[in-house]
């Protein structure tokens, strides 16, 4: 990377210095998910890495960047003036294809300068970067400038899910792809949630190594709970499986209503319960064997896991279902999951794979319910990211 040359603020805009008698935190993290060992896939992650850290005795301080406000015309000037030359020292024009883009990356560094970059500067900080998304898109570039090393934690590859739109390009998903992989090399190391990333990852150059997905212990002993539930439930006559996902997102909605719409034409000697935000406005047509439950509370939801034989996913192309499959074969239930949705499982036990409807409700039809196998956490590869952690921030 070039030497990045800073425009000095006057004395009376400057960031003033620390004092002796001021902590400075080594290791930073920045999420865009508040941990929640019981929220979406996001807040699960985070709170997996944030309970991993903890466990390790690892001091770490979650920054959140708040964007400053009302600051003055002459300081907005200032910090324009070395938001031009950040950008032309350390990112370079040629990624801003449009004057209005040229203009939006001033205005995002002009802001993000005095909080991240003045107040790290020579701090020797280990950052930890999970919030990848293209919203953060500048703050790999800013840290590697204050000197920090880069731990780079993606919870997927944003450019790779539908309809998703580049903060710095603009481009839509997939076409701002080599961008993605151009901040993720100014990681130090990453650590990816899926085998498949982690190759890919590789290809480019990138220092990345494999850190799945498990549940924190809070969520584990609950998952725990429905699984010794499941195991003395009672033998039903009929099957049922559940359909699970969020119809609000455009690209799952299709694929749900399609199955669906499927499901409509053949008959079926078990039964379907579909659940999720947005599943209540799906259509059903004139199948008895199909029941729109809509959006359901935890409880709810639980309830239904300790009595479904199988739990069914289907993913148009996109990141994949990278925490619910785990979790699921934690609480005893197998998973039908088409291609799409069962990469990072491929030849798992108990993770059905279907290419097509056809093959899907073929299988549903000869599946005999039982108990899924509990996986195990991979202690290796999380000491692995831990000991990396150690490593970068000394």
């Amino acid at each position: 990377m070039s030497t990045i040359i800073l425009y000095p603020l006057p004395p009376t805009l400057a960031t003033p210095k620390p004092t002796d008698n001021q902590v400075i935190t080594m290791i930073i993290r920045h999420s865009k998910f508040v941990s929640d060992s019981f929220g979406d896939g996001g807040s699960k992650r985070s709170a997996q890495i944030e309970e991993l850290l903890n466990q390790h005795s690892i001091h770490f301080k979650n920054e959140e960047f708040v964007l400053p406000k009302g600051q003055s015309i002459i300081t907005l000037f200032w910090l324009s003036i070395r938001a031009i030359l950040f950008i032309s020292k350390s990112v370079g024009w040629h990624s801003y294809p449009t004057v209005n883009a040229k203009i939006d990356a001033i205005k995002y560094f002009a802001l993000r300068i005095p909080i991240i970059l003045d107040k790290y500067l020579g701090k020797d900080c280990c950052f930890i970067w999970e919030s990848t998304t293209s919203s953060n898109y500048g703050y790999p570039f800013l840290m590697k400038a204050a000197g920090a090393s880069i731990i780079g934690i993606p919870h997927n590859l944003e450019s790779v899910v539908p309809t998703q739109i580049d903060s710095q390009t603009k481009a839509v998903a997939p076409h701002w792809f080599e961008k993605e992989i151009e901040r993720l090399k100014l990681c130090d190391t990453v650590f990816a949630i899926s085998k498949e990333e982690t190759w890919l990852l590789r290809l480019f150059g990138i220092n990345a190594h494999y850190l799945p997905y498990y549940p924190p212990e809070e969520s584990f002993i609950a998952l725990l709970k429905i699984r010794t539930l499941r195991s003395s439930r009672p033998r039903k006559e009929k099957k049922d499986f559940l359909l699970l996902g969020s119809a609000t997102n455009p690209p799952t909605r299709s694929g749900m209503q399609a199955l669906i719409e499927y499901a409509n034409d053949i008959k079926m000697s078990y039964s379907i319960c579909v659940a999720g935000f947005g599943t209540d406005s799906l259509c059903v047509g004139k199948s008895d064997c199909i029941t729109l439950l809509g959006p359901i509370s935890v409880d709810q939801l639980n309830e239904l896991l300790t009595t479904v034989d199988a739990l069914l996913v289907y993913q148009p192309p996109t990141s994949g279902s990278l925490t619910r499959i785990t979790e699921m074969l934690i609480a005893g239930i197998p998973v039908f999951a088409n291609f799409n949705a069962a990469r990072n499982f491929h030849n798992t036990e108990d993770v059905v794979q279907y290419d097509s409807f056809d093959d899907l409700f073929e299988k549903l039809e000869s599946f005999q319910p039982h108990q899924s196998v509990l996986p195990a956490k991979n202690e290796v590869l999380e000491s692995a990211f831990i000991s990396s952690v150690k490593q970068l921030s000394k």
